[in-house]
Parts: C-alpha cells; sequence; structure tokens
C-alpha cells in the first residue's frame, strides 16, 4: 500500500485487511510525506492487531512511481496484493487470492469491484461494467493470447489486483515512463501488462473491493466524470496517428525491459508474441517511400496487418497515407 494524506480513510481499508478470514502474512506501506499523521495511523493499527508491518516513511513527495517502486522492493512475499489507502475489501479476499495462486501458471489475479462514492455509498456500478471488460474480452484475457487492452494499461485496475513476487524481476525498476501527464502505464497497468506476456492472468468476478470514487484521489483515474459512456479503458485500440504511437511506445518499453531483463529467450509464446507485435509498430511508424510498399507487402502476407490492426484496410491506409 502507498499512502498520501490518507488519514480519511485509511483506518476503514487497514481495518479490512485486518479482518480477513485468510489473514496477510506481512503489511508493507510506503508513505509519500504525509503531514496529516497517517504513518502514525498505521502504526497504531497493525501494532494492536499484531500483524508484522513495515512502514516506509519520506521527508519529501517521491510520487507515485518513486513511491511504489520502494514498497514492491520491500515486500518478502512469493504473492503481492496491491492495495488503495481508501477502499474497502471484502471478508475473503485473501482466500480468493490464495486460491488462484495455488495453480503454478497464474502469474497475475484480478477481480470485480463494487463502485462507491467518497462516503462509502454504494453507486450502482461494477468497476468490469465501468470499464466495459465484457465476457468475450475476459475470455481473451485469460486466454492467454497477447492482450491489447493489458498493453494499453488500462483495463485492470491495482486496487483489485495481486500478482507473483516473480514478476517484479522484470517489472522494477518502475520505468521513468511511468511519470509525467504523457505517461505510458500506470505501475498497476505495467504490471499487468508484463505478467500477461510471461504468464497467466486469472479474473474473478466476484466483486471483492469497495472501490472508492472521489475527486482527491492520488492516481486522478477516478472514474467519477466518466461511468457513462467515456470510462477509463472503455474503448479499444483506435488506428489513428496518435493512439498508434502511444501502443508503438508502450510495446516498445516492454519488449526493450523483457529483452534487458533476459526474459526474450523464455518459452512463453507471449514473449516472441510481443516482439513481433513491437517490430510490426515500428514498422508501421518508420517506413516511407518504396520502403512503405515493401513493408505493408510483408506484413499483408505474413498475417500481421489482419493480427495486429484492421487488415486490409489499415495496410491501405499505410500505402496512401
Amino acid at each position: 500500500m502507498t499512502t498520501f494524506q490518507g488519514a480519511r480513510y485509511v483506518t476503514q481499508q487497514l481495518t479490512s485487511i485486518l479482518d480477513q478470514d485468510r489473514p496477510p502474512e506481512e503489511l508493507i506501506v510506503a508513505d509519500d510525506g504525509s503531514t496529516d499523521g497517517t504513518p502514525d495511523i498505521v502504526r497504531d493499527l497493525t501494532r494492536s492487531a499484531g500483524l508484522p508491518a513495515t512502514i516506509l516513511e519520506a521527508s519529501r513527495n517521491l510520487g507515485l512511481r518513486r513511491n511504489m517502486d520502494r514498497a514492491l522492493r520491500a515486500a518478502t512475499g512469493d504473492v503481492l496484493v496491491l492495495s488503495d489507502q481508501d477502499d474497502l475489501w471484502r471478508h475473503d479476499k485473501l482466500r480468493h487470492v490464495a486460491a488462484a495462486f495455488a495453480r503454478p501458471e497464474v502469474t497475475l489475479w484480478a477481480s470485480n469491484a463494487e463502485l462507491v462514492d467518497g462516503d462509502g455509498e454504494d453507486l450502482g456500478r461494477h468497476l468490469w461494467d465501468a470499464v466495459r471488460l465484457t465476457p468475450a474480452s475476459r475470455d481473451e484475457i485469460e486466454s492467454g493470447r497477447l492482450n491489447r487492452r493489458l498493453l494499453a494499461g488500462q483495463t485492470l485496475t491495482g486496487a483489485t489486483m495481486a500478482f507473483r513476487a516473480s514478476v517484479l524481476s522484470v517489472a522494477l525498476p518502475l520505468p521513468d515512463a511511468l511519470d509525467g501527464p504523457d505517461h505510458l502505464f500506470l505501475h498497476d497497468g505495467w504490471i499487468a501488462a508484463l505478467a500477461s506476456v510471461v504468464g497467466q492472468v486469472m479474473l474473478d468476478p466476484e466483486p471483492l473491493v469497495r472501490y472508492r470514487q472521489h475527486a482527491a484521489q492520488v492516481t486522478q483515474m477516478s472514474l467519477m466524470p466518466a461511468l457513462g459512456e467515456q470510462a477509463t479503458g472503455s474503448t479499444p485500440p483506435h488506428d489513428g496517428a496518435r493512439e498508434r504511437d502511444l501502443e508503438r511506445r508502450r510495446v516498445g518499453l516492454l519488449a526493450d525491459r523483457l529483452t534487458v531483463a533476459g526474459r526474450a529467450q523464455d518459452a512463453h509464446p507471449g514473449v516472441d508474441e510481443l516482439a513481433r507485435l513491437d517490430r510490426f509498430l515500428a514498422g508501421r511508424a518508420g517506413v516511407s517511400g518504396v520502403g512503405r510498399l515493401a513493408f505493408a507487402a510483408r506484413a499483408t502476407l505474413d498475417g500481421s496487418y489482419r493480427r495486429y490492426a484492421r487488415g486490409v484496410l489499415s495496410a491501405g491506409k499505410d500505402l496512401f497515407r
């Protein structure tokens, strides 16, 4: 858990964690320079509950990426469960997590969630409805095929996620590209995308988190302004120039990290598939003139346009742009 000025909600969240019917083995909290007493609240609660806790404090604000990075590095368990500071867990969440990771092929698990407002009042929507995670999308994600929505980093939410610690061998350090207004991923999207390439994603339809939506969320990723038609992650990747560029940069970042981490030699088919997609997107972005004709012909013949774009429609656009 990362915290920042979380005194209003963190007691409720921690209480829901401490009340799990399958207790956690440790708690890591990285506080990002709160001045409202958040670390003291965490310390008092965990001490009275007897839960082993590591509380990392900061003398200045580090920002979400650096604060999350140090929280992940401090964890010692085989399975890590992410938590926001302001949500509520259903009492059986960790039991669901433990059952999922009894399957050795699972690298990442995520559940559905109930959306609630700042006062904890039910908004009448589930997270997967808000982001349009349809049964067909869920089947595709769980199938092990490379999933473009996960590569966009906007489908699975950290507050509902758990993953094997082994994923950190490729996820850390969290890259600088996760910072700034044009960040390519948030930390949860980065971890989910990597985990999906090197292993198996498992989705749990149970709403195991009451996911609080309010204007003061640290990530500024509240679904409150977008619970209608424009919810985060609600649409598939488009074929416009900006969307193509963002996807190319995201896929390139993932492919580079996997190569640097030595995972490109692994047997998991997702690694080769990601490398193939990376080459296709780079080719679409870089060719011109006669080279564009040669690339379009080659990518049409090997099925890349059909597999990664909109078939002959995208090939035609590339030829005449």
